[in-house]
This record gives C-alpha cells, structure tokens and sequence, in this order.
C-alpha cells in the first residue's frame, strides 16, 4: 500500500492511487528503456573505441623507431647542434663533436641511430661521411598521423578531471 508522508508527520493514501500507480509503473518503464538503449550506445561506443585504440596501437608500434631516436636527449642535442651549423650539404662527425660534450665514437653511435629511424641521411665523399637532414617521408607521415589521431581520440573524450 502506498502512503504520502508529509514534514509534518501525517500520512495518506492518494485519492487516485491506481492513477498513480500506474504514472509510477510507465515512468519505470521508460526509464528501464532508457537505461537499455544508454547500455547499447555505450557498448557500442566501446566497440568502436576498442578498435580505434587497437588501430593507435598499431601505428604507434610502427612509429616506435622514430619516437626512440626523438626521445633520447643526446640525439635531440645532435639535431639542435647540426641545426645549429647549418649547412645545408651535410655536417661531418668531428664539426659535431667539437660542439657537444659527446666523444666521436657516441656521435657517431647516435647518428646511427638517427639514420636508422630516417631522420638523417649519410653522403661519402671519398673516405669523408656527411650527414645531412632528409627526413624519411613515410616515416615522418606515419608519426603525424598517429599524432593526429592521438589527438582525434583524446578530444573525442570526456572530461575525466572531475572523476572519482
């Protein structure tokens, strides 16, 4: 039996109950509606979010050389150096050694590893090795786009700041 309690403490039975509880029981079904089709737009949600992420994922593994050479503060010293001099037909071994606190030997490590990510390319001139910037298209395409699409996703989210 359903009663309506007041601040005063009394207490009634409706005067239209079955009125009323009939409003309660469809107010309860389009809630209960609601609630499965808010489960499916989130399942849903998931689903594409899931593999958006997997597809981030991907890229992100294909980009991994690049990020490595980028993320080691030696080497972003080496290309803030060979900026630095400027010459646009390539910077030999010892102009950069003679410019950082790097020995030949870890210059030359690093510029490996830099080559080998296709940031920076090697010209030989006789027994001389020059090394110039001539980023790799598809590998710096391939790092922009994961960027974007990181990007993309982090904005597609809600605000997480405010839970708990």
């Amino acid at each position: 039996m359903v009663s309506i309690f007041f601040p005063n403490g009394s207490f009634r039975r409706p005067a239209c109950y079955k009125r009323f509880k009939r409003l309660n029981e469809r107010r309860y079904h389009r809630l209960e509606n609601a609630k499965s089709h808010d489960v499916q737009d989130d399942e849903q949600r998931q689903h594409v979010n899931s593999l958006e992420i997997q597809q981030l994922a991907e890229e992100f593994a294909s980009c991994r050389k690049i990020l490595l050479a980028l993320g080691d503060e030696n080497r972003q010293h080496l290309i803030v150096e060979m900026i630095g001099i400027g010459k646009c037909s390539g910077v030999r071994v010892g102009e950069i050694t003679e410019r950082t606190h790097l020995s030949r030997p870890a210059v030359s490590h690093h510029l490996q590893i830099l080559k080998d990510a296709g940031l920076v390319k090697m010209r030989r001139e006789g027994t001389k090795n020059y090394y110039y910037f001539d980023a790799d298209a598809k590998a710096m395409n391939g790092l922009l786009h994961m960027l974007m699409h990181t990007k993309r996703i982090m904005e597609d989210q809600p605000d997480r700041s405010c839970i708990k």
